[in-house]
């Protein structure tokens, strides 16, 4: 009771310094987040997570539906995605896809060093590398250093749990740019949604836009549509993690590939590409030679993973592996969420069309 009351104050606390910097967006993903998460998630071993959430998670909610978790970008701006997926669930709802009232928005934030020094939280704060939360490694501290992608399944596991949202039937989980990495790399590797999925609960994922995906084998994408094994002949690195399965931290090495693969293959992954999102000198793609590898920019890299994943986990993939286009827009999560083809990705039917 004493850790509860504490965070409830902790909250209130960030909330009022986050809209004292408010005018002051940060500029670079070094820099602190001018508003941490009000509501927090618990991850094991004492740490937690901060989350912007329009329900509290700790206590039972009968009539809650439909769970979103938006996962942020580079600046760590939960609560820029937060009031983003808001506008888009309303959209949603007045098109008849979900009910705003029956739906949970969730906005995890995961933080690094410089965001828990500028807002004086405590220890027990879970905080990362400015690179670690992408790829579901591990924190800076507190002890025992919980994974980015731990949290994640500590998050879907709570809302699997049937006590607390026994008429949940959907999860969706959407990232866009570095949240779209997260949120495909987790698709990949992460194993958080096995409750649901044993509890019939609709789970899928969103992947808008990321700058690079999370390649199962050495084979890249070459100039004629197909596919041909690298073997470092561009840059060394081209296959270790986050770019391959090299060197990946533990929580991806824990399970054999052929695990991965087959519950990647049953997963339900929209890849949402904007059609605009094609400038091979967009300040904030990622232009290293192992991104570069996987094609010349987003567009171009989303559209070849679709196909090496039909190709490689195999042609029945499609069922559960969707393509969809969102003409006209570029690398913008407002545009891309609030699309009628990114409404229908999220609350629509199976398969999106």
């Amino acid at each position: 009771m004493r850790i509860a009351h504490a965070l409830v104050a902790l909250g209130l606390a960030v909330m009022l310094r986050g809209e004292a910097d408010a005018q002051q967006r940060p500029r670079t993903e070094q820099d602190p987040v001018t508003v941490v998460g009000d509501r927090w998630v618990s991850i094991g071993g004492g740490a937690v997570f901060p989350t912007f959430s329009t329900h509290a998670l700790e206590v039972p909610h009968p009539d809650i539906e439909t769970a979103v978790i938006v996962i942020h970008g580079l600046q760590r701006d939960a609560d820029a995605y937060y009031a983003s997926m808001h506008a888009t669930v309303r959209k949603a709802h007045a098109a008849g896809l979900t009910r705003a009232e029956t739906t949970v928005v969730i906005a995890p934030q995961f933080l690094i060093e410089a965001d828990a020094q500028h807002h004086h939280l405590p220890s027990y704060v879970a905080r990362w590398t400015a690179s670690a939360w992408k790829g579901g490694e591990a924190a800076l501290a507190p002890e025992p250093r919980p994974e980015s992608f731990g949290a994640l399944d500590a998050l879907l596991e709570t809302l699997a749990e049937r006590a607390r949202f026994p008429a949940l039937r959907r999860i969706v989980v959407v990232g866009h740019s570095a949240g779209g990495q997260v949120v495909h790399r987790y698709a990949v590797v992460g194993r958080g949604d096995a409750a649901a999925t044993r509890h019939g609960i609709d789970v899928r994922y969103i992947v808008a836009n990321p700058s690079s995906y999370l390649y199962l084998s050495a084979d890249r994408p070459t100039d004629d549509g197909g596919f041909a094994s690298d073997n470092g002949a561009r840059c060394a690195g081209f296959d270790d993690y986050r770019f391959g399965l090299k060197n990946a931290p533990a929580y991806v090495t824990s399970r054999p590939l052929e695990a991965i693969v087959r519950d990647y293959k049953a997963r339900r992954v929209v890849y949402l590409l904007g059609t605009a999102d094609n400038d091979p000198n967009h300040r904030v793609l990622d232009k290293s030679c192992a991104a570069m590898a996987q094609g010349p920019h987003r567009l171009a890299r989303g559209q070849a993973y679709h196909r090496y994943v039909l190709r490689h986990v195999g042609p029945d993939a499609a069922q559960t592996h969707r393509k969809v286009l969102v003409e006209g827009v570029g690398h913008d999560h407002r545009g891309m969420f609030g699309s009628p083809a990114g409404q229908h990705a999220l609350f629509g039917a199976w398969p999106p069309p």
